[in-house]
Order: C-alpha cells, then sequence, then structure tokens
C-alpha cells in the first residue's frame, strides 16, 4: 500500500497496467443547510384564499448526492416530499410545518407518515440539513362560488407595480350587476389586517391607489370584496 503505481515495481517479474482507470467518487452525504429563495428561514402563508401560495427553497453547503425537500409537521412526521425546489401551500390546511432538505445515497425509502428523526430515510446513508424553514399556514376569507350561469361581480383584479415601494394601485373590473360600494382589505403574510375601505365602485375599471411607505417589506395579499364574491392579488413590498 501506499507505492506509486507509476513510479515503483509492482511485481517481481512482468507487470503492465490498463490503459485506463475507473475513477470512483467516495461522498458521504451532507444536507447542509435550506432557506427559502430570498434566504430566509421562515415563511407565512394565507391558504384558503384561492390564491396559489408557491413557495422556492434552496440549499447552501449540501453534498453533491440525490437531494430532495421533506415537509414534515411540527413533530417531525413527514407530511410530503418535494418534487422539484418549490412546491404550493394553498391546499394545505391552517397551521405549521417544516421543510428539511435531505441527502442521500441509495434508493429513497422515506414514506409520508414517518418520523424523520427516528426511522431511515434511505437504503445506504442519509443526511438532514442542519435547519429547517418554517411555513405558517394561516387562514384568508373563503371564496364563495357562483350561482350556474351567473356572471361574476368581481370580473378581474390587478396590484401594480409589483413588487412596490412607496404606493401600489389596485384595478379591479365589474360586472353589470356589481354592488356600488366594494370593500377593500389588505392583509399581511402573517393573516394581520392592514388597511380595510369601502371603495365606491361602478361597473367597468376601478383603480384605488394604496400609499404604501410606511409598511415593512414582505408579502401581503389584497382582497376585494363585492356583495358575496371575493378576489385576492398578492402584492410584494420591497425594501432595501
Amino acid at each position: 500500500f501506499n507505492d506509486n503505481l507509476l513510479s515503483v515495481p509492482v511485481s517481481e517479474d512482468c507487470y503492465q497496467l490498463s490503459s485506463n482507470f475507473i475513477t470512483v467518487v467516495r461522498e458521504v452525504p451532507e444536507g447542509g443547510s435550506v432557506f427559502t429563495s430570498d434566504t430566509a428561514d421562515a415563511v407565512a402563508v394565507v391558504v384558503g384564499d384561492g390564491v396559489p401560495d408557491e413557495v422556492s427553497f434552496i440549499s447552501v453547503g449540501a453534498s453533491n448526492s440525490s437531494f430532495v425537500y421533506v415537509i414534515t409537521d411540527a413533530n417531525n412526521v413527514i407530511l410530503s416530499l418535494i418534487n422539484g425546489d418549490t412546491f404550493d401551500f394553498e391546499g394545505g390546511d391552517p397551521g405549521v410545518c417544516r421543510v428539511w432538505g435531505l441527502a442521500y445515497t441509495g434508493n429513497l425509502i422515506a414514506q409520508p407518515g414517518d418520523d424523520a428523526a427516528s426511522v431511515p430515510l434511505s437504503d445506504d446513508c442519509w443526511s438532514l440539513s442542519d435547519n429547517f424553514v418554517t411555513v405558517t399556514r394561516t387562514e384568508g376569507p373563503q371564496r364563495p362560488g357562483l350561482v350556474s350561469g351567473q356572471q361574476g361581480a368581481i370580473l378581474a383584479l390587478d396590484v401594480a407595480p409589483n413588487p412596490a415601494v412607496d404606493f401600489a394601485v389596485v384595478r379591479f373590473t365589474l360586472g353589470q350587476d356589481a354592488d356600488a360600494v366594494s370593500t377593500l382589505r389588505i392583509m399581511d403574510g402573517n393573516g394581520r389586517m392592514v388597511q380595510a375601505e369601502r371603495v365606491a365602485s361602478a361597473p367597468g375599471e376601478n383603480r384605488y391607489e394604496l400609499q404604501i411607505g410606511n409598511w415593512s417589506g414582505g408579502l401581503y395579499v389584497a382582497y376585494l370584496i363585492n356583495g358575496t364574491e371575493i378576489k385576492a392579488s398578492k402584492l410584494m413590498v420591497a425594501r432595501p
């Protein structure tokens, strides 16, 4: 052992090395650290409002072995394995979950219902990330359905610019049967109401300007209510 094959004899008689070699990379799985795509380790989403709540994740310091993101509850029981690096939490119930990174070799055997902290997650070697991303799911207003054949009162809703810094304009289009007054509610990422206004509105295009210069940076959701209808649109407030 420890002889240099290219410079010392390896036999007391004749010998010949192969014309090539096979490179074997030996690596121990390392889960590294995980964050959202904007480098946060906690995020809040509003579920049940019909607005997609897609969150993207990144890993730092993970090995080059196979890697997957794992969603668990607060007790580390596996809820789902993410196919890729983005997950839509809109279909979930209110509550708190964790997103881990899992590096592994061999075959992945982790399944929903397993305790990620105590059962084998691979039939070979594996490593969970050093941390997890906490996802808090709060419940938003429910969106009532329409009677078959009935035109919606709220035909369109948009907030621009997005991201916004000092102001944002809520633009919405109403149908002919819409009420003359709409309610506009703004909620932050933790489900807290930031602003509520009763807005005079008419069939066709309407607009309302929000002054957001003193709002904290982060995700907000604008809810427009007209009669029994609700529509929602996300707004990202940017701060240096």
